[in-house]
């Protein structure tokens, strides 16, 4: 206690002393008394000299203080190691006193007093130098400080212990960051693991139960479906018990009607045509407008520019000609006339080569005969096919090569495929001359290359490639594109070969029918089976006994040369 009292004392006088010195200077020396080290951040330089006697002066009584507080300390050290010796003296005489067979007391006490002698000197001296080392160490650093703040300098450090240092925190940094990252990493992955497992988890609960919330109310709905068809059905059922009995009898009526009108049709003419197949109709239509035609008619065309039935009548006004017209159509820059008197056709003649600006032409009837060969060997060529069929089947008719040819023009060629076999054939379409199809009428097949091929007479109705049209050829269509239809589903992107669609008929889709789902060119079509219609009036057709009339664009990969 008495040593802390004379340190706290030094303090004290050692703080009066200095409150006429600076504050950092006053707390710079106080840090230093209490044993930090610390650094002023501004040497004082160039301080009075009677401040240097007074730290000098205090500094000599530090020390003397000082090392008073040693030797106090030093006393009490050396104090409490005697009444250690004696406590452990004691113990051992009774520990001797009460061990039997023991040696003599006083070769005891000789051997005890030497080691304690050795031990207590050893001792000594090693506190000593301790105490001694310790002293001059913090004495020389205190010194050395103090004379730095005396003279304003800083105090020396070594720069390369300082570097070492830095090094050394260094890699302790990096080690551990090495650590801290591997370990993190760790970390992380585990979390993810844990995270993926647990996300599995709950989408696979989710699913689960949307899927069954799902199927629940399909097999709801469909349930209820059910039962409503179930309870139609069983409506229907009952409808049918009792309608039955009315069934029968009306199964009795329609036998009594149908038996009537076959009794009928023995004695009706009419009713029996009804019946009739739709080439023996189209024939007698042919007929009927053929009986129907007067002989002595004539037809006039007029062509000019801008001429229709106005400009006709005034250019003839000035003539004085008593036009008398069965007809008077009007067309683009033509005119035709229809009369009975041959004088009106003279004049008209003679007016139109005076004027020289219109164009007179007389149209006189004339019927083309189409014929349609059908399995034709796919290597006999449109020349050979002239030759071919006079040569094996009407040699006999003698007829000159010049004849042939212009008894024979070939229309249209379709490339096909025979039904039962790999080989190609084709069907062959020509116009033949009046006097060939006189011939040709009661003929039924020809031969041809190494086959018998069927053939007979047709309406050949070819659409119009570029706009399906079955009122002109492609020759004479008004489109300059180079567009092509395809006759099946009526697109312009593909051929006909490579066509997957569905099939819809271009005319019938923009006539508005209801059935479109034929060919453009097919016998379904009604609008080519009014056109065949017309044509047949127009050319007067005889007796047709065959079936298929009319000749299409029915065959898929086909080429005309229409």
């Amino acid at each position: 206690m008495e040593t802390n009292s004379n340190l706290i004392e030094g303090d004290l006088e050692f703080s009066s002393f200095m409150e006429d010195m600076p504050k950092t200077r006053s707390r710079s020396l106080s840090l230093k008394r209490q044993g930090k080290n610390t650094t002023p951040k501004e040497p004082n330089k160039g301080l009075n000299k009677d401040r240097a006697k007074n730290l000098e002066t205090t500094k000599n009584n530090t020390t003397n203080k000082n090392q008073e507080i040693n030797k106090e300390d030093n006393k009490s050290s050396d104090e409490k190691t005697e009444t250690a010796t004696q406590e452990r003296e004691s113990t051992f005489k009774k520990y001797i006193d009460n061990k039997p067979n023991s040696r003599s007391s006083s070769q005891i006490n000789k051997n005890k007093n030497k080691n304690q002698k050795k031990y207590t000197n050893s001792k000594k001296n090693e506190e000593e130098k301790g105490k001694d080392k310790g002293n001059n160490q913090k004495g020389k650093q205190k010194e050395g400080a103090e004379e730095n703040l005396i003279k304003g300098e800083e105090p020396k450090t070594d720069p390369n212990k300082g570097k070492q240092m830095i090094e050394d925190l260094k890699q302790l940094v990096n080690k551990s960051t090495e650590k801290y990252h591997k370990l993190h990493e760790d970390y992380v992955e585990k979390m993810k693991e844990i995270m993926k497992s647990e996300l599995e988890e709950l989408i696979t609960e989710f699913v689960s139960e949307t899927l069954e919330s799902k199927t629940v109310q399909k097999l709801k709905e469909e349930n209820k479906n059910l039962k409503k068809e179930n309870q139609e059905l069983r409506e229907k059922v009952k409808l049918l018990e009792k309608k039955t009995p009315e069934n029968k009898k009306i199964e009795k009526i329609e036998d009594k009607v149908s038996k009537m009108y076959e009794a009928s049709k023995e004695t009706n003419p009419n009713l029996k045509a009804l019946d009739a197949p739709w080439s023996e109709v189209l024939g007698r239509k042919a007929r009927l407008a053929k009986q129907k035609q007067d002989p002595n008619l004539i037809k006039i065309q007029i062509k000019g520019d801008g001429m229709n039935r106005s400009t006709l009548g005034k250019t003839f006004k000035g003539e004085n000609l008593d036009l008398k017209a069965e007809k008077c159509i009007s067309g683009k820059d033509m005119v035709t006339i229809i009369t009975k008197d041959p004088k009106v056709a003279e004049k008209l003649e003679e007016i139109c080569k005076k004027e020289k600006d219109y164009e007179y032409r007389e149209l006189k009837p004339y019927k083309v005969c189409t014929y349609k060969v059908t399995n034709v060997d796919d290597y006999i060529s449109k020349e050979d096919f002239k030759s071919e069929i006079f040569k094996k089947n009407f040699q006999h008719l003698k007829w000159s090569p010049e004849k042939i040819e212009e008894s024979i023009k070939i229309v249209a060629t379709f490339n096909t495929v025979g039904r039962f076999s790999r080989d190609k054939l084709q069907n062959i379409f020509f116009n033949a001359s009046e006097e060939l199809s006189e011939i040709l009428q009661n003929v039924k097949s020809v031969y041809l290359g190494t086959m018998r091929c069927k053939i007979h007479q047709t309406i050949l109705i070819l659409p119009c490639a570029k706009c399906a049209s079955l009122y002109h050829a492609t020759k004479y269509c008004d489109i300059k594109e180079d567009k092509r239809y395809c006759f099946r589903c009526g697109d312009t992107s593909h051929k006909i070969a490579e066509c997957k669609n569905k099939t819809c008929c271009v005319n019938c889709k923009k006539a508005k029918k209801s059935d479109t789902e034929h060919r453009t060119g097919s016998q379904a079509c009604p609008l080519l089976q009014a056109e065949a219609i017309k044509r047949a009036n127009r050319f007067g057709f005889g007796n047709f006994e065959q079936e298929n009339i009319i000749g299409g664009f029915e065959d898929l990969n086909g080429e005309t040369s229409a």
